[in-house]
């Protein structure tokens, strides 16, 4: 599938998640939180890469709290603005340290201290749409495809709603898909190895 194909599948999805109220969105993300909260990749992970949920995301910053509140090492991403990578950055105190960032999504202050991606156990992605294999359409600037292109053992778990979900998104040969996907209705469980 083309890029115009791509652009129309983000156009969709961003109108369906817009179309969910905030309370929707409130409750939905609740759930995929409580689902998040009882996966056993979850709750054996000590070091885990959230994304900080903007606009009609799902809302991640309670389960940073959660993870956090568990004795988990929190680490959320920052962009690195001349090389367009993620750097990966710890969070104690989301509320002190977390600022919006050059494309308005909360992120880590430069202070923070940076963790290398071979000490992350587990990483929850984001996406504009998923399908029923675990593959996504991001945003376009290919950010977590770069990060996912370098993980060796981190297990990846996808979050959203089940509206964001179509039978099979556009893929090339080097896309990689999750190891799960949660919504609020269902988990979704992978062997893309």
């Amino acid at each position: 599938m083309s890029q115009t194909a791509k652009k129309a599948i983000r156009r969709e999805m961003l109108a369906a998640r817009a179309r969910l109220s905030l309370e929707k969105r409130r409750q939905k993300s609740n759930a995929i939180g409580r689902r998040l909260c009882e996966l056993a990749e979850y709750r054996d992970s000590h070091t885990v890469l959230f994304f900080v949920g903007f606009g009609t995301e799902v809302s991640t910053l309670p389960m940073i709290t959660h993870a956090l509140e568990g004795g988990k090492t929190v680490v959320a991403p920052r962009v690195r603005q001349e090389s367009g990578d993620l750097e990966l950055r710890q969070v104690q105190n989301p509320q002190e340290e977390l600022s919006e960032g050059a494309m308005g999504i909360l992120e880590p202050k430069s202070g923070s201290p940076e963790v290398p991606l071979r000490q992350i156990d587990l990483i929850v992605v984001p996406a504009v749409a998923w399908d029923t294999d675990g593959y996504r359409v991001g945003y376009g600037g290919g950010f977590y495809d770069r990060l996912l292109g370098h993980n060796e053992n981190a297990v990846t778990v996808g979050l959203g709603f089940e509206c964001q979900l179509i039978d099979r998104v556009p893929r090339a040969p080097h896309d990689l898909g999750v190891d799960v996907l949660v919504t609020e209705d269902r988990v979704l469980r992978f062997n893309q190895g």
